[in-house]
């Protein structure tokens, strides 16, 4: 049985043995909710197992300190101190070995679209859809406001649960910054910082879906022919088979989701405008349809 109301900007659930509690942090169309989940286990008892389970929230595992090996859909996953894995919704796990010293925390995450529509939905999403099931470091100022966001619910206070809130924002705003310099090229001693800059603003601009090719040059002060050109030479394809080929992962991570999603869900969550477009890109790239992509999957 599961319980839930909402005070304000405090929003409670309770399962059994579970207690979760959470903020909601709206980003235009985005609105997230982070929440403190707290599990009463008592781990003496024999009787209490670990089996493979999911959650309707993309779960956060923070691991303070020691480590931890994660079961996730078949695959083992190391998590050490100082990193945190994000694990989808709705994908079975279950932690199987923990070290003595082992200290970590777990939040739950949710992501919705509300009215009016934007490109920030599809933005986080395709964010998160790239980083989960994976080690991910944490700096140390973001790891400090994880656990003081973490620690601030022991407390009703008013001033607290403004102290959530803002704390709420600055983790989802770290957060989704770190998660966008993870795969930035290392520049070599000789690279000036003006080239670094422009690196670093090129990765962001490409993840922007409302930027065209003209808005990047903008932003970036190049002509639109000189940052075709750079967009290909660092990448290797150009502007529209990047965002496509990114398009096409996320539907591949959504077609194994449980329970199924229908293909007109898919589309409109992988940023496609039509599902013939959809299956044209996807077969292009991966040599079969998301029909028989999915049901290979499944037989495995």
């Amino acid at each position: 049985m599961c319980y839930t109301y909402d005070t304000g900007r405090m929003i409670a659930l309770y399962f059994e043995n579970i207690f979760i509690s959470g903020v909601r942090a709206a980003f235009s169309d985005a609105v997230f909710t982070l929440y403190r989940i707290d599990v009463e286990i008592n781990k003496d008892d024999e009787n209490v197992q670990c089996i493979y389970h999911s959650h309707f929230y993309y779960e956060i595992h923070v691991v303070l300190e020691g480590s931890a090996l994660y079961m996730i859909q078949g695959n083992t996953v190391s998590v050490s101190g100082g990193m945190m894995m994000i694990i989808p919704p709705h994908i079975e796990h279950y932690p199987f070995q923990e070290n003595a010293v082992y200290r970590a925390i777990v939040l739950g995450l949710t992501l919705e679209q509300k009215e009016p529509e934007s490109d920030a939905y599809q933005y986080f999403l395709s964010t998160l859809c790239g980083v989960v099931n994976k080690p991910i470091a944490l700096s140390p100022d973001l790891l400090s406001d994880i656990i003081n966001f973490y620690s601030s619910f022991q407390s009703t206070e008013t001033r607290k649960i403004f102290f959530r809130q803002a704390a709420a924002y600055s983790i989802i705003y770290k957060l989704f910054d770190s998660i966008n310099h993870f795969h930035i090229s290392s520049s070599s001693p000789e690279t000036i910082q003006e080239d670094q800059n422009r690196d670093i603003s090129l990765e962001l601009l490409i993840n922007e879906w409302q930027y065209s090719l003209q808005d990047i040059a903008k932003e970036l002060g190049y002509s639109t022919r000189h940052t075709s050109r750079l967009i290909r030479q660092k990448y290797g394809k150009s502007l529209r088979e990047i965002r496509q080929k990114n398009m096409v992962s996320t539907v591949k991570k959504l077609l194994i989701q449980s329970p199924p999603l229908s293909l007109e869900a898919i589309t409109i969550q992988s940023g496609f405008t039509s599902m013939d477009a959809m299956v044209r890109a996807f077969k292009k790239y991966e040599n079969k349809t998301p029909t028989e992509y999915r049901k290979i999957m499944e037989s495995k």
